[in-house]
């Protein structure tokens, strides 16, 4: 009678514990339950509530493959108790405490008693006396097995097991011959004859059965048989030298060199470029051994150098089309190259080859997150970590990354904890532009965790990285409240105290996560930097010393103390402990920097310079290499490049101790001549004069011709853009701050000015961005607010430009610009009272000159147009030269029956400034040059802006076409002409314009409004809802989105939820229905 009724291989009744069996599932029963769970749950719901004892095992079965083991030792006792005679269950319940621990075989022994023609029962007995090492019991009972289950390859490959380990390999490799008939693709039998034939001296043999093998299972670990080096020898270098010795006695032995090569990749070696070496003269030896092809390809990888690897892949690939793993890592090669697409038909195609491959889930679930599938990614993930638990903590980073974006924040972090138990270095987020969506994140995730320090945790970790060391303790203490021995959290709360200056609680928070967990190499690790930050050197090497000895390999501790004894002045032992890191990461930036500084300091220049160099090109911005690169090329005399590299560490100087930036000025000095440094002042100072005398061009040119000797000179990049800025340049104003931002990517005042200058140029989202990517790193920015204010305001986000002024205000209520920049935004929303109240409010902070300026715009839209004059009289006395002020104070003569004034000031204003859109506006007319510059796109935009809401259609039309034929690609220009047509009765064009515009950018949520209002008038409901849905999730504050949403749930039939739409309006904007 056969024992598996449902359908499962009848190999999976092997005993699941033999060494042999690699990731086989067919032989495992775990591993096939995880690969066939649908099928088995399927199964097991079909069941009657109350089974017979036969159905009871049946059942039991089922739920010891699906891992349920407790279920099933319950279901298989149950099943005994009222059928003692059942052979199934004895044999199951055999089998399952087998899998656990060594039982006694009892029950293996009764099944065989009760059913003693059963093939499958006598084959686990004789494994059960293999394990017992009673081998002839196990003879006896594998050749019943055999004669009672003919044409099976598994009772053959067991008989030949036991004569495997009674070492008569003659019997074992005529067994092994006919079990590998019967199924060749038993990857563990191959490697079981291969040891045979090696045993009998046939070396050939060996060789062709585990190549056979490896085919089927790259981790085979074959190539210890060949050598002999299977069972003698442990020591690496004791392995390196024997297979030299091999390579020299045959040196066309191609297998022998992918051995050494994989040697030389392990951490104690970390010789890759000998590994790739050894591999290419692999493939020359033998150019068609795919396998041979694959492992070049990864060493490849792992120096960079990825076009070779596609390239040794693809040969890999020709040669054997039908090797599983090989396909997977095509797909993982092609996932990396960012290629999700390629990566997901080359893993499904490799997991119809090798489906027990749990790599392959891994990577797909990599290539379909990449792909906007999360779901899908999670299901591969899971299959993944369930084959192959407890070491692939890759994929538990890459399933909470997929947990992310299914909005499960609490199952995400289960999947962070499991994977930083393996490996430390895996956090929520490191990206900064993602830090305010991963607080967003943890925030829900502790309202569904409420007990859990988790969430507190990374939050506190995030606003480290924020820089925002006080909101990260107190995160840190939440934490630390819900469980006051979590290390992680006392070591982050550490490092945030210590950054606050609060050393002596930071160190108590380091002392106590080293009691707590006294085995954890990081709690001295971390202490051990703090005592170096602190200047405690020596007491900080002995906590690196004892982190050491809990964590040998961890290349930035070894980093860490190597630049502690470079600090200590022991340089030799510096450069010993920085070589070891690089053994371990080869790529680390700070081990090169600190082997570097140290070589320098033993007089090896050449050394010195080449390690500097390398962690320059890993880290280009490294302000500490720069600056001991810069201090050796000074004293060899290479004044030019000593020049260049000291500049670049005073480019951040505040990553550089007060020391460390006297010593980069003082050898700057010694780079400059007396005659070159007075002249270079000289020529600032007159360009800064031509700039205050309006000849911004000509200090435009100074500025060129001193960066063409001083590339790098910040403080001349960013007096040129200003001049650029004031010719209406904003493109290579742009430029100039880009470079800025380059040399000084930590400098949120170089990253907000670069911002400033993107919106002056109407990419708004660009400076959008730049806004974010401040607010990220110092929330409490009061300019990164104003920056993000002006451009919600431009985006026409009035709600949300008023809340970020706010925050601006909040954060520094004496800056005056930033209650003005507030004002814009409530007078665009039409809060005109308040708009003036704080122009007030600016004025008594000092801000004049534009508080009376953007005060005078408030009164002429409130009619009050001689008081408008007086305050643009009263900013012009302070400004006299400010084009925007003279022209808008021309058009309030004109308009108080003034002209010939009026005409005087937009005259000055047009001389001041040619890109005056306004006094063109007033005036009426352009000179030709204007007219063609593409750069002044968005000026006639602008006039075409202002002339829509004078009602000016027409001429609104010419300007808002002039402005799209200059700049096709601007998607407001492409609205705005949209929402004209519109109005105009052009529904089709008009719509067409929308739709281009939020193709260029679907987060414009006016273009949304503007959309819906032309849906919904031209009766089309269901689009003209999503385009209002669209827009309030661009923001949620537009009043106009809301109220169309209503008008959409009003023509819907929802009255309920139309009123309630239309209330929430009334109270966010209660302006718009004042009468």
């Amino acid at each position: 009678m056969r024992p598996e009724p449902f359908g499962w291989p009848r190999q999976v009744e092997l005993l699941g514990r033999l060494f042999f069996l690699g990731r086989a599932s067919a032989y495992q029963p775990l591993r096939y339950g995880v690969l066939h769970e649908g099928r088995l749950r399927r199964q097991l719901s079909a069941f009657p509530a109350k089974p017979s004892p036969r159905k009871r095992a049946e059942r039991g079965r089922l739920l010891r493959l699906l891992g349920r083991l407790e279920e099933a030792r319950r279901d298989f006792d149950a099943a005994l108790k009222a059928d003692p005679g059942l052979a199934c269950a004895h044999a199951w319940r055999w089998e399952l405490a087998s899998a656990s621990s060594r039982a006694d075989h009892d029950d293996i022994d009764k099944a065989v008693a009760l059913e003693p023609g059963n093939g499958w029962w006598r084959l686990w007995s004789a494994i059960a006396r293999l394990e017992d090492f009673r081998s002839k019991e196990a003879q006896d009972a594998a050749e019943r097995a055999c004669a009672l289950l003919p044409g099976e390859a598994m009772p053959l490959a067991v008989k030949a097991l036991v004569d495997f380990n009674g070492k008569y390999f003659a019997r074992a490799l005529a067994t092994l011959k006919e079990a590998l008939r019967l199924d060749e693709r038993m990857e563990w039998a191959w490697r079981m004859r291969a040891i045979c034939r090696h045993e009998t001296g046939d070396l050939k043999g060996c060789l062709s059965d585990c190549f056979a093998a490896l085919r089927l299972d790259e981790m085979s670990g074959l190539l210890f048989i060949p050598l002999g080096l299977y069972s003698k020898k442990t020591d690496i270098q004791e392995c390196l030298a024997s297979v030299t010795a091999r390579i020299e006695a045959e040196p066309k032995a191609f297998w022998a060199y992918v051995y050494r090569a994989e040697y030389r990749r392990t951490p104690q070696i970390n010789d890759n470029s000998g590994a790739r070496e050894d591999l290419l003269k692999a493939v020359e030896l033998s150019p068609k051994t795919a396998w041979a092809w694959a492992y070049l390809s990864r060493c490849q990888l792992t120096l960079g150098d990825y076009a070779a690897a596609g390239r040794s892949l693809e040969r890999a690939i020709a040669c054997d089309p039908d090797c599983g793993w090989i396909q997977a890592w095509l797909g993982e090669y092609r996932r990396r190259s960012n290629d999700a697409k390629g990566a997901l038909a080359s893993l499904d195609r490799a997991l119809s080859l090798f489906p027990d491959y749990e790599l392959a889930y891994a990577w797909r679930g990599g290539a379909r997150r990449a792909l906007g599938r999360p779901k899908a990614a999670v299901e591969d993930l899971d299959i993944a970590i369930r084959l192959k638990p407890h070491t692939l903590e890759w994929c538990h980073f890459e399933r909470m990354q997929a947990l992310r974006a299914l909005g499960r924040p609490a199952a995400a972090l289960d999947d962070l904890e499991a994977a930083t138990k393996l490996n430390p270095k895996f956090v929520w987020e490191n990206e900064p532009k993602r830090f305010e969506t991963a607080l967003a994140e943890l925030k829900e995730a502790a309202r569904q965790l409420p007990r859990s320090p988790r969430p507190w945790v990374w939050r506190g970790d995030i606003l480290i990285r924020m820089r925002d060391f006080a909101a990260a303790e107190e995160a840190l203490t939440q934490a630390l409240r819900r469980d006051r021995r979590h290390v992680n959290a006392l070591l982050l709360r550490g490092r945030a105290r210590g950054e606050l200056g609060r050393w002596k609680e930071a160190f108590a928070d380091f002392d106590a996560a080293a009691g707590f967990a006294p085995d954890f190499p990081f709690a001295y690790a971390w202490r051990g930097r703090a005592r170096m930050v602190r200047g405690d050197l020596k007491r900080a090497l002995v906590d690196f010393e004892e982190a050491l000895k809990r964590e040998r390999t961890s290349a930035w501790i070894l980093s860490w103390k190597g630049e502690a004894e470079f600090r200590l002045g022991r340089h030799k032992a510096a450069v010993v402990d920085l070589t070891r890191a690089l053994q371990v990461h080869s790529k680390f930036a700070d081990a090169f920097l600190w082997r570097g500084a140290a070589r320098g300091a033993l007089g090896d220049h050449e050394g010195a310079v080449a390690d500097l160099s390398s962690a320059l090109k890993l880290s280009p911005r490294s302000p500490l290499a720069h600056l001991h690169r810069g201090l050796l090329l000074a004293r060899t005399r290479r004044r030019a490049e000593a020049r260049e590299d000291l500049l670049g560490a005073l480019a951040d100087p505040g990553m550089l101790s007060p020391r460390e930036r006297v010593q980069a000025k003082k050898a700057l000095k010694g780079t400059e001549t007396a005659g070159a440094r007075g002249s270079t002042v000289a020529r600032i100072d007159e360009a800064k004069r031509l700039q205050a005398e309006g000849r911004h061009d000509a200090a435009a040119e100074i500025y060129t011709a001193l960066l063409k000797r001083m590339p790098r000179h910040d403080d001349v990049l960013r007096y040129r853009a200003e001049a650029y800025r004031c010719l209406g340049r904003n493109d290579l104003a742009l430029a100039d701050k880009q470079t800025i931002v380059e040399l000084k990517p930590n400098d949120a005042e170089a990253v907000i000015n670069r911002g400033d200058s993107r919106r002056r140029a109407h990419d708004l989202p660009g400076a959008l961005a730049d806004a974010r990517s401040v607010l990220a790193r110092r929330p409490r920015s009061a300019a990164a607010w104003v920056l993000r204010a002006e451009c919600e305001r431009g985006l026409g986000q009035g709600a949300r430009a008023v809340a970020s002024a706010t925050r601006a205000v909040a954060c520094d209520a004496r800056w005056g610009w930033a209650l003005i920049v507030r004002a814009k935004a409530l007078c665009q929303k039409g809060a005109l009272a308040d708009a003036l109240e704080d122009t007030h409010r600016a004025e008594r902070t000092g801000e004049g000159a534009y508080a009376w300026g953007w005060r005078a715009v408030i009164l002429r839209k409130l009619g009050r147009l001689e008081e408008a004059r007086d305050n643009l009289t009263r900013a012009l006395a302070e400004q006299s030269t400010n084009a925007w002020m003279l022209a808008l104070r021309g058009e309030v003569e004109r308009e108080l029956g003034r002209p010939e004034r009026g005409l005087a000031d937009l005259t000055e204003a047009v001389r001041l400034d040619p890109h005056c859109s306004c006094a063109y506006d007033f005036l009426g007319a352009e000179p030709p040059e204007v007219r063609a510059d593409k750069s002044l796109a968005w000026v006639y935009a602008w006039r075409g802006g202002i002339r829509r809401k004078d009602e000016r259609l027409a001429e609104a039309a010419a300007d808002l076409e002039h402005a799209a034929r200059l700049d096709p690609r601007c998607f407001w220009i492409a609205a705005w002409r949209g929402e004209l047509r519109l109005v105009q009765g052009r529904a089709a064009e008009g719509l067409k314009d929308l739709e281009r515009a939020l193709s260029l950018y679907p987060r414009y949520g006016q273009a949304q409004v503007w959309k819906g209002r032309a849906l919904l008038t031209a009766g089309r409901l269901a689009p003209a809802q999503r385009a209002f849905k669209a827009a309030l999730a661009c923001d949620p504050m537009n009043v106009w989105a809301r109220l169309g949403w209503a008008a959409c749930l009003e023509k819907a039939g929802k009255m309920a939820q139309a009123r309630s739409e239309f209330q929430r309006a009334r109270r966010q904007a209660p302006a718009l229905f004042e009468s």
